[in-house]
This record gives structure tokens, sequence and C-alpha cells, in this order.
């Protein structure tokens, strides 16, 4: 169980508009955001990748310290209002694993890192780039130009940190 204070589950667009400010790194999470960040990394570690799962992970894993009615908003939104809200909590997930992978493969010199890969091959996921550009790292991301091995032309990359498997 998630020690913390109570989450207030939000209504409408006030969910949308809480946590944008935290997913561009422009504001901190407050102590219950980071209790939902908490319950759905645990949610992650212990496998669950398909939203209805992590969403059932963390209602059970945060069950009382929830304010407000999880139904709340399920006529709108699949998961509900709380739905939205864990949707947030994992993109901020995902985010500080590609931030840590990207700290961790060296790429974090700065926002602005063309010519740190110039010419460079990266794994990303299943696919092979060749002669990478990385022009940006933002939100845990890794974005810039690459060619897709045995394919024409370059492509634009936009691959989550936490994907890259390799980079040379």
């Amino acid at each position: 169980m998630v020690d913390a204070t109570h989450f207030r589950i939000s209504i409408g667009r006030e969910s949308y508009d809480r946590w944008q400010p935290v997913l561009r790194g422009q504001a901190k999470p407050t102590e219950s955001m980071t209790a939902l960040i908490l319950a759905t990394r645990h949610a992650v570690e212990a496998g669950n990748s398909y939203t209805a799962d992590v969403l059932a992970f963390v209602l059970n894993e945060m069950a009382g310290r929830l304010d407000g009615d999880p139904e709340e908003g399920k006529d709108r939104v699949e998961g509900g209002e709380v739905g939205m809200d864990v949707y947030y909590a994992r993109q901020a997930v995902e985010a500080e694993d590609g931030s840590a992978r990207i700290k961790e493969l060296g790429l974090d010199r700065g926002s602005h890192c063309a010519k740190l890969v110039s010419g460079g091959q990266l794994w990303g996921g299943t696919t092979e780039y060749r002669n990478v550009t990385i022009t940006n790292i933002r939100n845990g991301n890794v974005i810039g130009t690459g060619k897709k091995y045995r394919k024409r032309g370059r492509v634009g990359l936009n691959i989550k940190g936490r994907d890259i498997l390799s980079i040379a």
C-alpha cells in the first residue's frame, strides 16, 4: 500500500490542467500526485501493461485513499475521472524511466545535442536506425532523424528513452 494523503479525484478537464505542468517539467507533482505516480509505478513494475489492468491495480493499492467516487465520469471516459489521473500518472512514470535511460546512455548533456550522436546507430525497441542525428531530448523522449535499417530515406524519430536498447 502507498503511504500518502488522500488523492482527490478531479472533475472534467481539471485533470488535464493539473497534470500538464507536471508532465512538461514546469511544476513538481503534489503529494497526492506523487502517491498516484508511485502506485502507478508499482502497477507497471508488477507487469501490468494494459490501461485497465494498471487502473485496477492502482484502485486496489490506493483503496480507502481516494476522495470521491471512482465511478465518477465513466459515462464520459472509460476509466472515469480517476482513470484519467492514472493515465497522466503513467505518462509521468514513462517520462521518468525515459529520462533515467537517457542519463544512463550519457545523452543528458543538454537539450540540444545534434552533434552528440551525429552519424551514430540507435536501437529503439525492435528497430535499428543508422546515421542518427539527435536534435532534442524532451520529457524522456529522444527526438531526431535517422535512416531505418535497409530502408530508403530519412525518418523522424521520437523514441521513448526507456525503449532505447543501445546507441553507438
